[in-house]
């Protein structure tokens, strides 16, 4: 949460993950104290509301005759080390833009499903928009949570 305004003993806080703004009670508010240098706080709520990020793929299991449901992504999280690389299928990642990348990058983008390449069909990003750090896709805990050493 970010403070918007505050008023007498009544503040208005930016969820930063939802973008919507709550009023609280002061005496329901608690400093987030961090090192700027070290700490994202929009990672911190993301991570509190129970989403993670997929940072990249890093492998796959692809057998171009066999369907895309079968094929299987190792997913690095934003914020957690290899340990905590997971092997996830086409199904739950199909609609993320760290999916497609790499698919791109592999010579694969024919996979890249068509309402993903509608959607991305806008004007010509800046080299600053194509970076890695734009490129990072929230997924909600009810479908994933990094879990450690879980394997396929």
């Amino acid at each position: 949460m970010r403070v918007v305004s505050q008023q007498d003993d009544t503040y208005e806080l930016l969820d930063l993950v939802s973008r919507k703004i709550d009023t609280i009670h002061v005496s329901r508010i608690y400093p987030f104290k961090y090192d700027s240098t070290k700490v994202d706080p929009e990672n911190v709520a993301i991570r509190d509301q129970g989403e993670f990020i997929v940072e990249s793929i890093i492998d796959s299991i692809i057998d171009k005759n066999l369907p895309r449901t079968t094929w299987s992504f190792r997913v690095r999280w934003l914020g957690f080390d290899d340990t905590y690389d997971e092997w996830l299928g086409w199904n739950e990642l199909r609609n993320v833009e760290a999916l497609h990348h790499y698919l791109r990058c592999n010579g694969l983008a024919k996979y890249i499903p068509k309402s993903a390449k509608a959607a991305n069909s806008q004007p010509e990003k800046t080299q600053e928009e194509n970076s890695p750090d734009s490129m990072i896709d929230i997924i909600p805990s009810t479908l994933l949570k990094p879990s450690s050493k879980r394997k396929r």
